[in-house]
């Protein structure tokens, strides 16, 4: 797994148009950088990019070295999406019901695999994502009730729609230096516990980001 990159290019130089122009190039390593969990989008200058500027192989010819940063994103396999402390309990569709609107919970894992805490994350290039249920057969997202990003507001399922255009079931990753992940959308606000109460059927809600227990995850293969 890599992070960072630093290129380079001044070893393999040619002068084009003397005594000018002097263009450096390097080809880049080909080897396709892996990160449990994730999908290897490319390296870009940016370490805040949301897609890669370079690919394994690609040719960097600018006349200076720089520092290339991997992009990642989740890939599209199906998660347990738990607590980063108390990873034993998940989000949960409650009773598994496969209707818009339905509330989504906290509760116990289920180690055997049921479809309502069965989730998967579908990348949008601007750095999004939306969150897909496993119940209904991955028709139906992770919502924010009525778009209303205020805190409090309950979290739920709902149809997906097209992520550039739903800001209800927009999810972006942040992710804290212990390896715990917040899933955040408009106003900087967070997926949250309610009352960071670690118990079955407790309600997931949105909130202000705070860094707290609450808004803290971990992906769990699901089985």
């Amino acid at each position: 797994s890599w992070s960072s990159l630093t290129v380079k290019p001044f070893i393999n130089c040619s002068l084009v148009k003397l005594p000018f122009l002097l263009t450096c190039s390097l080809t880049l390593s080909s080897t396709v950088p892996t990160r449990s969990q994730f999908k290897f989008l490319g390296w870009s200058t940016d370490k805040n990019a949301t897609v890669g500027t370079y690919n394994p192989g690609s040719v960097y010819t600018l006349n200076k070295s720089i520092t290339l940063y991997a992009i990642w994103c989740i890939d599209e396999n199906y998660y347990y999406i738990a607590n980063f402390d108390n990873p034993t309990f998940v989000l949960d569709v409650t009773s598994g019901r496969d209707v818009d609107g339905q509330n989504v919970q906290l509760y116990s894992q289920n180690t055997s695999g049921v479809v309502a805490q069965k989730w998967k994350f579908k990348y949008d290039t601007t750095g999004y994502y939306n969150i897909y249920s496993g119940v209904g057969n991955v028709t139906r997202c992770l919502d924010v009730d009525n778009g209303n990003f205020v805190n409090g507001t309950n979290v739920q399922i709902w149809t997906c729609s097209n992520p550039a255009s739903t800001e209800a079931q927009r999810f972006h990753l942040k992710e804290y230096s212990d390896g715990g992940f917040g899933f955040y959308g408009k106003n900087n606000m967070f997926l949250d516990i309610h009352g960071a109460s670690f118990a079955n059927k407790t309600n997931i809600q949105i909130y202000n980001g705070n860094d707290s227990n609450a808004q803290k995850w971990k992906l769990i293969s699901f089985p």
